[in-house]
């Protein structure tokens, strides 16, 4: 059965204002949206805009990004409380209570790739409600399909207990980086300050959409590094030719650390000894470190909450996040000795190693 036999399928609305305090009611923007399948619902803009019925939330919609970097990901709405839905978000809506929205939920977690392709061909990844209406949804019984729903939600379980376990030892890690060298604000410890471009140069990957092969170079988007890792699974493919003709700064190497700068800031991903070669969109940037500086350092440095502070005070009232590197250079950053960082080195290695050991339990 197509997708728009059991649903609505449709985009949110074009609002004209928002406001950065609780003022009118909250929006659900690409930006709001993870790519398991949930939403981000605490750090919504607000707007006063009146809109049709049809654009405020309702429970149990699910919600899928129709263009960028991260087009694609799904999330479900689980509060009845009301939201309005923005531009570029695609809204799915059950017509009946014969399909349960869950199966929905997890047809579409199964799909991002497919949409992703679909939207590929420009710039910019855009893809339209019509075309996901399209979708041939798995018919079967409605038993089958609560039983089916039941089997992945215990499948998900077990996933969230273990990203859990991990999210808890990168805190130990961001814990022990302020306990070592302090708040990088107020830096209590008098360490030397200087800036980004002081222990590291800055690259971006291709500003133009090369054309996609079945195999041969990976190109990545901020998608197959958002997880924390890099993900070559879903990833795009370019000749070598093209791969090879690719300027400097699309093509990061080894020990760099790639992170994203658009939408989802930051991200940090240091590139392991062994990786294939592979260029970037623009979207995703990388740092190449300098002598004074170590990568595991570095990525814990973009991961500190100062860092965001940092972003959000040059991207004020910016309709889209976007890491311009012009002032990424400029953004300070505490320079502490090498041997405070070699300590702090090793126990990042301590702690990737009960990482690990969670990931092949």
């Amino acid at each position: 059965m197509k997708l728009n036999e059991i649903c609505e399928v449709y985009s949110g609305y074009a609002l004209k204002s928002f406001n950065d305090v609780k003022d009118g009611l909250p929006v659900v923007k690409i930006g709001n949206i993870h790519t398991d399948g949930t939403l981000n619902l605490e750090e919504c803009q607000y707007t006063s805009d009146v809109v049709s019925e049809k654009y405020y939330s309702q429970k149990d919609d699910i919600y899928i990004a129709l263009s960028g970097a991260t087009t694609g990901k799904i999330g479900k709405m689980d509060t009845a409380e009301r939201y309005v839905i923005n531009q570029r978000v695609g809204i799915v809506r059950k017509k009946s209570d014969n399909v349960p929205q869950e199966y929905i939920k997890y047809f579409l977690l199964r799909q991002t790739n497919r949409i992703l392709q679909d939207a590929a061909g420009c710039a910019q990844p855009n893809i339209s409600p019509k075309q996901i209406a399209e979708y041939i949804v798995p018919d079967t019984s409605e038993e089958k399909m609560v039983e089916i729903c039941k089997i992945l939600e215990k499948t998900k379980n077990i996933i969230d207990s273990r990203k859990a376990e991990l999210i808890a030892l990168d805190e130990l890690i961001k814990a022990r980086f302020v306990e070592m060298f302090g708040d990088q604000r107020t830096n209590p410890f008098e360490i030397t300050k200087g800036t980004l471009k002081d222990v590291a140069d800055i690259y971006l990957g291709l500003t133009h959409t090369p054309e996609y092969v079945d195999s041969g170079k990976p190109f990545l988007s901020v998608r197959d590094i958002s997880s924390g890792v890099i993900d070559f699974s879903n990833c795009h493919y370019i000749t070598e030719d093209e791969f090879y003709s690719l300027p400097k700064g699309a093509r990061p190497r080894e020990h760099d650390l790639l992170f994203c700068r658009v939408g989802t800031i930051g991200k940090p991903v240091i590139i392991p000894e062994g990786t294939p070669e592979f260029g970037t969109f623009v979207s995703v940037g990388f740092l190449r470190k300098k002598d004074n500086v170590l990568n595991t350092y570095l990525k814990a440095w973009m991961e500190n909450d100062c860092f965001m502070e940092q972003v959000y005070q040059n991207v004020k009232g910016a309709s889209q996040v976007n890491l311009n590197t012009g002032w990424l250079k400029e953004f300070e950053i505490l320079m502490p000795s090498m041997e405070m960082q070699i300590e702090f080195d090793n126990f990042c290695k301590q702690v990737d190693k009960s990482k690990f050991i969670n990931y092949i339990a």
